[in-house]
């Protein structure tokens, strides 16, 4: 089957640029499954070598609008990039497709490791829950956190170590837990984003940064606490392990 042109088209530049995003991070070295959907289809592509297999196209139901990373039947259950088809149709689009290959790296690197270290984690698997990610009830709205938080987002930096022994007095076990894990997999993802956004000449996305606090919001202030660790302790840009340790110990 001959693929339509824009999806083509798309996919030649999304390989483009991510030869490119090798100067932010060697994750970009390697190529991950991707699913492209729309109108009820999700079209599949396989890494093979440096480039992609179309491997066949299947019935979805998902939002046209989707950009998302989880594993997929029909790439032998590998966390794949599953992402609207108009993102292919602009850079932005590519930015963010190349945002759902760090969680794509995440999920080869060390995640399902590092969720069975988490009590939230384990609670919602044996309950057959594993939507938690997306909708654990996380008390956005409590004073004291709202609070913490704002002053993270608000750059006072050098207040770090004690917003962090703030938020382990207000935030149950689990809370905290959610918080460091949403901090480590979208805030790492958003900070790859925004310096891929610089590379290529658009502006950063700062989502989250605003009140009322939501999940986004650790999408934010996670970028911003990793941005500042790595600036001290290098080492942590290339390993994710050590990274989601050393948050969890701050």
């Amino acid at each position: 089957m001959s693929l339509p042109e824009d999806v083509e088209n798309g996919l030649s530049k999304l390989l483009e640029m991510k030869k490119k995003a090798v100067e932010v991070h060697p994750l970009f070295r390697r190529i991950y499954p991707l699913a492209v959907f729309s109108g009820g289809e999700l079209l599949v592509f396989e890494p093979e070598g440096s480039s992609y297999r179309y491997s066949g196209s299947f019935p979805a139901e998902l939002p046209e609008e989707i950009f998302a990373a989880f594993p997929l039947k029909e790439t032998g259950w590998k966390t794949a990039a599953v992402v609207s088809r108009r993102a292919l149709s602009s850079e932005e689009g590519l930015v963010f497709i190349l945002h759902e290959f760090v969680h794509c790296y995440q999920a080869e690197c060390c995640e399902t490791e590092l969720k069975r270290g988490l009590r939230i984690a384990r609670e919602y698997w044996e309950r057959g829950d594993y939507s938690w990610e997306l909708e654990h009830p996380f008390p956005y709205e409590d004073g004291r956190f709202v609070e913490l938080y704002s002053a993270l987002l608000g750059g006072e930096l050098e207040r770090i170590p004690e917003i962090r022994a703030g938020f382990r007095e207000v935030l149950s076990e689990k809370d905290f837990e959610y918080m460091v894990w949403e901090e480590w997999k979208e805030g790492f993802a958003r900070l790859i984003e925004n310096r891929l956004r610089a590379l290529f000449g658009l502006p950063e996305n700062h989502a989250g940064g605003e009140r009322p606090f939501s999940r986004v919001t650790f999408y934010e202030g996670g970028a911003r606490l990793i941005e500042w660790l790595c600036k001290t302790e290098p080492h942590l840009y290339h390993d994710l392990r050590a990274l989601f340790e050393r948050m969890m110990a701050l």
